[in-house]
């Protein structure tokens, strides 16, 4: 699997930093969480962490991508929104069975 941080809303400073930010720390998952309650992401070691969010928001555009999250399977086809575990398992499967 392999993830694009995708402004949904474009690219604006704020967010673009924020994104990076989250994108940089040693935990993801906290920084998005503090970044979703409202605190600041920070980033843990800018000069080490290399992402363009520009290419990735352009990539996302590419694909199609309109909102978050978004899973693209590798035959091409969009699941778009949240899905459950059991529901994502379902479209899964139907889409190796060809339906």
């Amino acid at each position: 699997m392999r993830y694009l941080a995708f402004p949904r809303e474009g690219l604006h400073v704020q967010i673009e930093g924020a994104m990076k930010a989250i994108w940089c720390s040693a935990d993801r998952n906290k920084a998005f969480d503090d970044a979703m309650k409202g605190d600041a992401p920070k980033m843990s070691a800018p000069d080490s962490c290399k992402i363009n969010i520009a290419q990735h928001y352009q990539l996302g555009v590419l694909f199609g991508i309109q909102g978050t999250p978004a899973i693209l399977t590798d035959s091409g086809m969009m699941i778009p929104g949240y899905q459950g575990p059991q529901k994502l398992k379902q479209v899964l499967d139907n889409q190796k069975r060809g339906g």
